[in-house]
């Protein structure tokens, strides 16, 4: 008898300001499905590690952001990218800043990690947890305040799109939005929660 299940994985991205608990984005995500199944297979199948560093490269290793996402015109409208999910190089639109949420390494800072959450049965999901927090004095050569409120999305380290990324840089999830300026008076805590159901 055969038996056939289906295995769907739903993202999610929260990004708070950790000292005002403002919430900036609050919003679902693509995914690249074709990289997705090639980490999941790599996982069951015990995927060798990178001859070089160890690192499993199955794992969700690092969460990228960047200022590609969107452009204005000369009547200030935003016009928003596609997310990319597609094909075996896809990528940020154009990456300024990343962060390793691996927690297994030991250069990563404590405040991030990838984690599971198992549903109690009979529910068939487990939610894969990211997390990272971007501190004030990150990135270097950041503004100082976040004012005027509304960045050119053009600036680099307003960013409008982000993804999560395995060590040797297969893209996972991207998702678009409108513009957070990260400066040196806001820390942001980004909680990027994967949500994969089999039936």
């Amino acid at each position: 008898m055969n038996s056939t299940i289906q295995t769907k994985v739903t993202g999610h991205v929260h990004i708070a300001d950790k000292n005002t608990g403002e919430v900036l984005l609050d919003k679902f995500n693509a995914i690249h499905n074709k990289n997705m199944a090639i980490a999941i297979a790599r996982g069951l199948s015990n995927e060798a590690a990178d001859s070089t560093s160890g690192i499993r490269l199955n794992h969700i290793y690092k969460l990228k952001l960047g200022n590609g996402g969107s452009s204005i015109d000369s009547m200030n409208m935003i016009t928003y990218q596609s997310p990319n999910t597609t094909g075996s190089s896809a990528a940020l639109y154009n990456a300024t800043y990343s962060e390793v949420i691996d927690e297994a390494q030991s250069s990563t800072p404590s405040e991030n990690s990838v984690t599971f959450q198992e549903s109690p049965a009979p529910d068939t999901t487990t939610i894969v947890i990211c997390t990272a927090t971007i501190a004030a004095g990150e990135p270097s050569g950041q503004d100082t305040t976040d004012t005027p409120g509304n960045p050119n999305p053009e600036a680099q380290y307003a960013f409008d799109e982000l993804g999560l990324f395995t060590y040797d840089n297969l893209l996972l999830t991207h998702i678009i939005f409108s513009p957070i300026l990260k400066t040196s008076n806001r820390e942001l805590v980004i909680t990027y929660s994967l949500t994969i159901s089999v039936s």
